[in-house]
This record gives structure tokens, sequence and C-alpha cells, in this order.
């Protein structure tokens, strides 16, 4: 009698076990799924920074700036492949765009050399013609 009270005695506690170790397995996957959750302020800078990506009047700065700081407030995991790969995108849109700039002040003191060379090149013509 004492061997099978045993016997149920160690059915139970395992059973008792299984039951805290898989509330234990539920409890951690919730508090995982909760971490990835992004905050209300984290949201916010989300939806902000897809506002300023919006093709209606977009603002690419403003925008690299929120996803940013999403980034930055956000928990790992929470979509953060995604952000990452449209604030590389951004970044490197915000260099073509300082290289266009760049390139286009450079053209046009290069236009403005040229002209001043084709004027300096006329009044020297002139001038050759008056020693003539």
């Amino acid at each position: 009698m004492k061997a099978a009270t045993g016997s149920i005695f160690f059915v139970l506690v395992l059973s008792l076990l299984a039951i805290a170790l898989s509330g234990c397995a539920t409890a951690n996957r919730t508090v995982k799924e909760k971490e990835k959750i992004p905050s209300a302020a984290a949201r916010r800078h989300l939806d902000l920074a897809r506002f300023y990506c919006s093709y209606k009047r977009p603002d690419y700065r403003k925008a690299l700036k929120e996803f940013e700081l999403y980034l930055s407030s956000s928990p790992a995991g929470a979509g953060t492949d995604e952000i990452k790969d449209w604030i590389a995108v951004l970044r490197r849109l915000n260099e073509s765009r300082q290289r266009t700039s760049q390139l286009t002040k450079t053209n046009r003191q290069l236009k403005d050399s040229l002209d001043r060379l084709e004027r300096l090149d006329l009044e020297m013509e002139q001038e050759r013609k008056q020693v003539r």
C-alpha cells in the first residue's frame, strides 16, 4: 500500500510540476509578446514617420528622424527590420539629395566661369581687330 501511495504521490507531484512549468512557459510567452508591442510614444513616432513619407507632402528628413526615434524607443522585434530598411533608404535618399545640391552648385559656378571666359574672349577678339 505504501508503494502504491508513493507512486500516486510521485505522479501527483509530476503532474503539478508539469502544470506549473506550462504556466511559466505561457507567462514567458505572454511577456515576450508584450515586449514586442511598442509603447504609445513609439507608435506616435511611427505614425509621424509614415505621415512624413506621404506622397502628398513628403518631408523625408523628418520621416528619418521619426523612424530613428521609433527604433530607439520601441522594443526589439516590433517590426524593427522594416524600420531599419526605411532608415537605410531615407539615409541614402538624403545623401543623394545632398550630392545633387552640391553638383547643382558646382554646375552653376562652372556656367558662370564659362560665361566670363566667353565675354573675355569676345573682348580680346575685338581688341585684336582694332589693333590690325
